[in-house]
């Protein structure tokens, strides 16, 4: 990975009280850098803290000890606002506003009294393998597949800087999955979008990511090039 981090995370640990009191270590000082134009996946089993991670990113969270910075600034000169515009997240149930698939899409723009701006939405319906045929549809009514696809077309029109996502081909059937991806990784390069992708999907994960890092037990164990084992 060439050129300073977008975001460099440093010693993140976080724990959680357990339903018997007892704390339970979720991320055990863990380090990670993100840049721009990269996809990194995350891999591991349940409960590794892949998940966590992503919150964390989005300040959804905070963590208990070590530091997040944005740009070479921590995250604590930054507003949550700030971060969560900079830092869109997807994650995997995905949340529709009531209204159609278009409200849905144009609800960022719309809360700031915003149009969406021309030419945009096209190219984001084909990244995400969003048919145009939906957006008129209530998104409530899409099936739990075709709404992970709205979502992430949804952070997308947000022109984030940093894409988290969480699982978000775990509805979609293989086929669907292979060309959202594809799409996606060719997206990202070209606007320059830094890219987590959380999955239990190694072979995927091996396809497009450009780095895979695995988790265990709350610790990065292996960091490896995506393409050392795409073949498998």
């Amino acid at each position: 990975m060439a050129g300073a981090a977008a975001i460099a995370a440093r010693g993140i640990s976080r724990a959680r009280i357990q339903a018997d009191g007892s704390s339970r270590v979720i991320l055990d000082r863990v380090d990670l850098d993100i840049r721009r134009g990269v996809v990194t996946a995350l891999i591991g089993p349940s409960g590794a803290g892949k998940s966590t991670i992503l919150r964390l990113l989005n300040r959804l969270e905070d963590a208990d000890a070590g530091e997040f910075q944005l740009d070479g600034k921590s995250f604590e000169d930054y507003s949550p606002l700030e971060i969560r515009r900079r830092i869109g997240l997807v994650i995997q149930k995905p949340f529709m506003f009531p209204g159609t698939v278009r409200d849905n899409l144009e609800y960022a723009y719309r809360s700031r009294g915003e149009d969406l701006p021309d030419g945009k939405l096209p190219a984001v319906l084909d990244v995400c393998s969003v048919d145009p045929s939906w957006l008129d549809q209530p998104a409530r009514k899409l099936s739990v597949g075709q709404q992970q696809r709205v979502s992430l077309a949804r952070t997308l029109l947000n022109a984030p800087e940093i894409l988290l996502l969480d699982e978000p081909t775990s509805s979609l059937d293989p086929q669907t999955a292979e060309a959202v991806l594809s799409r996606l990784a060719d997206w990202i390069k070209t606007e320059n979008i830094g890219l987590v992708l959380v999955t239990h999907d190694h072979r995927l994960a091996s396809r497009y990511a450009d780095y895979l890092l695995e988790l265990r037990d709350g610790r990065i164990v292996e960091k490896r090039n995506g393409d050392d084992d795409a073949a498998d």
